[in-house]
This record gives structure tokens, C-alpha cells and sequence, in this order.
């Protein structure tokens, strides 16, 4: 008999918990006001921060965000890259409601797979989104690791070196 049902994972709300805690803590050390968001690997949000002083417009920013980086594995930065040579797609997908293409959404991956998205939203052309992602991302590899005593084998997709983020800087690729 065919098997009509399949297993995934999903990131906890204790882990998504642990990724905000760590974002808006690099947010405060940078005195930058943000809002975070965290969705499971179906796109329903997870756990949610707006900080003090975050712009209201940055709310469903930050969630749909999170949501572009899970509805095809890869970061919100990413689908300019994607899109910006086919014009059909471009001018058709560009329309499609929650898509993000610009830099703040990042899928979270184990090896086990994808288990969810964050998402975060503050200042324009900040270089703050990729600190406070990386933030997030390294609290929860090691909180990961801690639970499963392991050295770390977990990997968030890779975020961007700074080389890298200065050249999207300079290519006006910057996260918004």
C-alpha cells in the first residue's frame, strides 16, 4: 500500500523564542529598535517581538519576511538575484502577496531540514538585519548543540560574510 503521509520537522517555540531573544538583544546593543518575527515551516508565525520604538509598517514586514525565506528555502535577498534578469517573472511575481525581495528574511535549516523562518524588520539600509540574524542564528546553534550535546553541527543558512554585505551596500542591495 502506498503511503499517503509524510513526516517534517518544525522548529519549537522555545527555539524560536531563544532566536528573538538573541535578536533583540544585538537590536539594543545597537539601539536600533526592530521587529522580529519567527514562523514554522509552514509560514504560521511562531513567536513575535516588536521592540519599543519599532515602526509599525516593519510589523507585517518583518512576518512576511520570515515567510518569503520558507515558501522556497532561501533568504529574501536572494530573490532579487533570482527574478531581476525575467521580466514575466519579475513583473508577475513581484505581485504575489507576503513576497519580500529584499535582504531581512533567512530560512532556518538543521539537518533535518528547513524548520522555519525569521524574519526582521527596522531601519532602512541597515547592515543591523544581518547582525541581529547572525545574532539569532548563533544562540540558537548553540543552544541546539548544548541540548543535544553535540559541537555544533547545526547550521542556519550561511548569512553573508562582510565582504559580501559591503558589496550589496554598494550595489544598493541593502537590506530594508
Amino acid at each position: 500500500m502506498a503511503n499517503n503521509t509524510f513526516q517534517k520537522s518544525s522548529i519549537t517555540l522555545a527555539a524560536a523564542q531563544r532566536m528573538i531573544a538573541a535578536a533583540e538583544a544585538k537590536a539594543r546593543e545597537m539601539k536600533i529598535p526592530m521587529v522580529i518575527a519567527v514562523c514554522d515551516s509552514d509560514g504560521t508565525l511562531k513567536a513575535f517581538s516588536r521592540m519599543d520604538g519599532a515602526a509599525l509598517l516593519s510589523v507585517q514586514i518583518a512576518q512576511d519576511k520570515a515567510y518569503t525565506a520558507i515558501s522556497f528555502s532561501m533568504a529574501s535577498h536572494e530573490w532579487w538575484e533570482f527574478v531581476k534578469n525575467d521580466p514575466p517573472l519579475l513583473h508577475g511575481i513581484i505581485k504575489s502577496d507576503r513576497l519580500i525581495v529584499f535582504g531581512g528574511g533567512f530560512p532556518i535549516k538543521t539537518d533535518e531540514g528547513m524548520i522555519g523562518g525569521i524574519g526582521v524588520s527596522g531601519r532602512p539600509q541597515s547592515p543591523a538585519l544581518s547582525l541581529c540574524h547572525e545574532r539569532a542564528f548563533g544562540d540558537y546553534d548553540r543552544a541546539t548543540a548544548a541540548e543535544r550535546g553535540t559541537a555544533l553541527p547545526f547550521r542556519a543558512q550561511r548569512r553573508p560574510r562582510r565582504a559580501e554585505r559591503q558589496q550589496d551596500r554598494d550595489a544598493g542591495r541593502v537590506a530594508v
